[in-house]
């Protein structure tokens, strides 16, 4: 469930700046300075807080176009960062200038948020405690030592720290609800949501009855992602999938390491395995619940999360790759529903060994999903999309207009090795 606190991973940066910086100090004897990289009126955005948002993206460059291999690609890049700071730090001085207020409630939890922030910056010495040092109580004394001296070369006290924190923390609220303000003005039409299920069905039915490993493809992000991530469930089920579950025994093959803390397999011999196995055919035989057999004995982890341990895992022909080899061939053999495979063995991808038997639960029928059943998800997807452009526009045209000051030349050795 996404709450306020998980409005803007920009916005949430700032209230870890100040703990990673001293992270990064962490042994250092030198005074260092934290200087002023950009400003906004009079918010001002630090060299530590730029250097958390640069260290929070540096991985994924590559992905978002930026070569940093290359001298020109990490100045763009560092100039990306740069724009990110500032896009924070204008929210934090637009707030101020708008008024934004906060009630009691928003103070506690800025306050829990910067109490939060200053244990994560003390857990970091843990590791440079000495072993000798057993006593809980002593740990953390010896850990605020280490850090209160490790402050004294960024200037801070522990308390001037945990004030900077806290108004780090306050900044932040109001930062969110300014966001959640201008989301506010978002709407979406009866007529938008309408339209938007007419033009997908019409889509669906075309690119699934194509290429039915499409509908498995956008029903899976659907489920990992969900709405809010951008990610509807279709509106049409193709021909040909069917529903099944399976009761799954893995067993450890000759090379297998899994062990536990003790060295002992993790994991039963193949003939523990099979004999398992031959214990849950008896008790099929007998009329068994195949749901209560696949809780007492399955080993697959997917078996007890929904929506599958419910529906159990869609099949089709065109997906068989998505399986372990011979895994989907054989829930496509049984023809009723009802009917379970005979026990049979796979190998997946990491060389695990496994037995399994699966039944076929459901033959699913080629169905559009009804407007009614689908409206309220669409009418939120729509809206998240309304809000996120309003919010987009909105925030250009305050840093279009709010008074800026970069200094580019005090961010050019960040990311150099």
């Amino acid at each position: 469930m996404t709450t306020k606190k998980t409005v803007s991973l920009r916005i949430a940066a700032f209230i870890l700046t100040a703990v990673l910086f001293v992270g990064m100090l962490s042994g250092c004897s030198a005074v260092i300075e934290d200087p002023v990289v950009a400003k906004v009126g009079s918010v001002k955005v630090n060299l530590s807080q730029y250097y958390s948002l640069y260290s929070s993206y540096a991985a994924y460059a590559p992905y978002m176009g930026y070569d940093t291999s290359t001298p020109e690609g990490l100045m763009d890049f560092q100039d990306w960062v740069l724009e990110q700071t500032i896009s924070n730090a204008v929210l934090i001085y637009e707030a101020k200038e708008q008024g934004i207020e906060l009630t009691e409630e928003d103070m506690q939890e800025a306050q829990k948020d910067a109490d939060e922030a200053f244990a994560s910056a003390l857990k970091q010495y843990e590791t440079m405690i000495p072993s000798s040092i057993t006593d809980e109580i002593e740990k953390q004394n010896a850990e605020l030592e280490l850090f209160t001296e490790d402050l004294k070369t960024t200037g801070y006290t522990v308390e001037s720290y945990k004030a900077q924190l806290l108004e780090n923390a306050i900044d932040n609220m109001r930062a969110e609800k300014l966001i959640e303000n201008v989301k506010a003005g978002a709407s979406v039409t009866d007529e938008e949501v309408e339209k938007h299920y007419s033009d997908k069905l019409e889509e669906q039915k075309k690119n699934y009855e194509e290429t039915p490993a499409k509908y498995y493809e956008d029903y899976t992000y659907y489920l990992n992602y969900g709405v809010e991530s951008g990610y509807l469930k279709p509106n049409y089920i193709p021909e040909g999938y069917i529903r099944v579950k399976h009761i799954y025994i893995p067993y450890a093959s000759e090379d297998d390491k899994t062990t536990d803390t003790e060295g002992t397999s993790t994991k039963k011999t193949e003939q523990e395995a099979r004999d398992l196995i031959e214990t849950i055919q008896g008790k099929l035989a007998e009329g068994a619940d195949f749901d209560a057999l696949i809780e007492e004995y399955g080993e697959d982890t997917g078996m007890e999360t929904e929506p599958f341990k419910t529906e159990g895992y869609l099949v089709h022909e065109s997906i068989i790759d998505k399986y372990f080899e011979g895994w989907a061939e054989a829930a496509l053999a049984l023809s009723e529903v009802g009917d379970y495979s005979e026990p049979f063995d796979t190998t997946d991808s990491n060389g695990g060994k496994g037995i399994h038997i699966i039944k076929l639960i459901e033959k699913v029928e080629s169905t559009e999903i009804s407007f009614d059943d689908a409206k309220e998800d669409i009418h939120a997807f729509l809206l998240k999309q309304a809000e996120d452009k309003l919010y987009s526009e909105t925030l250009a045209g305050w840093v279009e207009n709010a008074p800026i000051k970069r200094y580019t030349s005090r961010i050019r050795y960040v990311g150099l090795s």
